[in-house]
């Protein structure tokens, strides 16, 4: 490297060790590890991701019918594993029907850390909508007042709309109800 004259701290670079052969030898050892590397080795042994030939041809997981059921004798309770959708839908037509709960909507109307205020306002809803069926739900840390058992999220934002003059807060949520008699 040559020292530069001017008052700047620079040096002038020379590219006389471009031209060396030594740099080109290791130069191409180096670009033939990567192309070495790379080169496919025949082996006999099955790859783990190919199917091995003694097995019986694997369907994809969806067009399997598996259904399982567990039951625990203790607690008269059964779980059941589906993976058709038809006959998952079959079963939770037959719990629907069996136990009357469906998914639907309710109004919370109030959620508290208080039970007194959450026992006040239950006072206060029903005397203003008797119609409506109340329920006092605790969900630590808060008590929670929810009215209603809508099938449908227009009916449940009707009535949420009708009560905001008295409460506010209330809105609608999803969850389980009890479907109401026809």
């Amino acid at each position: 490297m040559e020292k530069n004259t001017n008052n700047v701290m620079a040096y002038n670079l020379s590219l006389k060790w471009v031209v060396n052969p030594a740099f080109y030898l290791v130069f191409l050892c180096l670009t033939s590890l990567s192309v070495s590397a790379q080169v496919e080795v025949d082996t006999t042994k099955p790859s783990l991701t190919e199917a091995s030939s003694n097995t019986y041809h694997e369907a994809p997981l969806d067009t399997i019918p598996y259904e399982h059921r567990l039951v625990n004798e203790k607690s008269n309770t059964s779980v059941t594993f589906y993976n058709d959708i038809q006959s998952y839908s079959e079963g939770l037509r037959e719990v629907t029907q069996r136990t009357n709960l469906s998914l639907g909507y309710r109004i919370l109307v109030i959620s508290d850390r208080s039970d007194a205020v959450v026992s006040q306002v239950m006072d206060k809803f029903y005397r203003s909508h008797r119609n409506l069926p109340t329920y006092k739900v605790f969900n630590s840390p808060y008590t929670e007042l929810k009215a209603g058992d809508f099938s449908t999220y227009l009916e449940a934002s009707y009535w949420a709309y009708q009560m905001k003059g008295d409460f506010r807060g209330a809105y609608v949520v999803q969850e389980v109800v009890n479907r109401r008699k026809k």
